[in-house]
C-alpha cells in the first residue's frame, strides 16, 4: 500500500499530521515588521517551494535575483526550491507563524505550542501514528499508545488505546 503524502509538524515530543499535500506559510520579520509568504507542496518525502513573496524590502531582507515587483508586493521562485524540512525558531515576543490550509490561516499554536521549542516542518505519510502527548486517561486505566491525528476540519484528534485497541477516556494535563 502507498504511503498518502501529508505535513507534519514536530516540537518537542509533539507531532502533527495534516492530510495537506499544499500549504503557505507565513510570517512577519521580527524587525522590518513586513510579511513573508511562502507556498509549498509535498512532494513524497521533500517539500517544493513553488513561489515567495515578500511584501517590501528592508535591512537583510532584499529579494532574491529575478524577483519581480507587483502592486507592492516582491514574487520570486528560488533556483534550489527542495526541502527535506524546515526548521522555525519561534518566540513568545513576535507574532507566530502562521500556517494556510485550503486558504485559511492559523498561527501555529493552534497545533502547536510555542513552549514545545523549534518546528519542524517536513513531508510525512498521512496515516494514523502513535506519539507521546501531554494527556492521561481517566482513573488508573494503562494507556498502550495514543493516536493524534487531526480531522477534516483541522482540529485535533486524541485517542488513547489500551492492549485490545479499546478507546479510553481522556483528560489533557495543564504543563
Amino acid at each position: 500500500m502507498a504511503a498518502l503524502a501529508a505535513l507534519c509538524l514536530f516540537a518537542g515530543s509533539l507531532q502533527v499530521s495534516l492530510p495537506q499535500t499544499q500549504f503557505t506559510l507565513r510570517w512577519q520579520h521580527s524587525i522590518e515588521k513586513i510579511e513573508w509568504a511562502e507556498d509549498y507542496e509535498v512532494a513524497g518525502a521533500w517539500l517544493h517551494l513553488s513561489q515567495a513573496r515578500i511584501r517590501g524590502s528592508g535591512a537583510g531582507m532584499e529579494p532574491p535575483d529575478g524577483a519581480t515587483l507587483v502592486h507592492g508586493v516582491w514574487n520570486y521562485r528560488l533556483a534550489d526550491p527542495w526541502r527535506r524540512e524546515i526548521v522555525l525558531a519561534r518566540s513568545e515576543f513576535v507574532p507566530d507563524y502562521e500556517l494556510c490550509l485550503d486558504g485559511i490561516c492559523q498561527r501555529l499554536t493552534h497545533w502547536l505550542p510555542i513552549a514545545a521549542g523549534p518546528t519542524t516542518v517536513r513531508a510525512c505519510d498521512a496515516r494514523r501514528f502513535a506519539v507521546p502527548l501531554a494527556i492521561r486517561p481517566l482513573g488508573s486505566v494503562f494507556a498502550r499508545r495514543t493516536m493524534f491525528s487531526v480531522d477534516r476540519n483541522h482540529a485535533v484528534v486524541a485517542e488513547l488505546l489500551n492492549d485490545h485497541e479499546e478507546h479510553l477516556p481522556l483528560v489533557l494535563i495543564e504543563r
